[in-house]
């Protein structure tokens, strides 16, 4: 592939011989630009601009053009076939394209159901206190029955101090007992007076 230099959009030279020297392009030409003169280099749709930096006269005369943009040489220049000397720097290879990744649509995430409500424990209810047992009264023996067949009488039902209360209304002359109380017999006899 050849080049094209280009002065204030007019073609100057086309397919010069040029190589790559010094960081820029030598282009071969009788009649070389001035130093500091702007150009642009085309090949193809690539384009560089640059200015001459250098010339030189007699055999081999040329001039050497330097990029304006940029401090290293395009990468494209590399396709030319021309001579690489010393001095020269690329432009780094741009990376490679990432590769396509083919993007899986997410699953459906499950729906999480709502945890269950958490009972509470109530306390306990307080245990209601024994009540003390009262205590049972013993079972006297039955007394042997006479053998005449005569009853005995029933046994009161007065607590001993109300039998005490009723000795002293005997006493006095007057009868406390009510009616459905049964007084035994024994209780007409003899009384022994209370100690104080």
């Amino acid at each position: 592939m050849s080049i094209q230099v280009i002065y204030q959009s007019l073609p100057i030279a086309k397919e010069p011989r040029f190589r790559l020297q010094d960081g820029g392009l030598f282009i071969e030409l009788d009649s070389p630009m001035p130093v500091a003169t702007a150009l642009q280099v085309t090949a193809g749709e690539h384009s560089l601009s640059g200015k001459v930096r250098r010339v030189r006269e007699g055999a081999g005369a040329g001039m050497l053009v330097v990029p304006t943009d940029m401090v290293k040489l395009p990468r494209w220049l590399l396709g030319l076939g021309a001579e690489v000397g010393a001095g020269v720097e690329f432009e780094p290879e741009p990376a490679p394209p990432a590769p396509v990744v083919e993007v899986k649509p997410a699953e459906p995430v499950a729906e999480a159901k709502p945890a269950e409500p958490v009972v509470e424990a109530k306390p306990a209810e307080p245990v209601a206190e024994a009540k003390p047992v009262e205590p049972v009264a013993e079972a006297k023996p039955a007394e042997a029955k006479p053998a005449d067949g005569s009853a005995e009488a029933a046994p009161s039902k007065q607590t001993p101090a109300e039998a005490a209360n009723g000795d002293e209304d005997d006493e006095d002359g007057k009868s406390t007992t009510k009616a459905g109380d049964k007084k035994p017999a024994a209780s007409k006899a003899k009384k022994k007076p209370r100690r104080r």
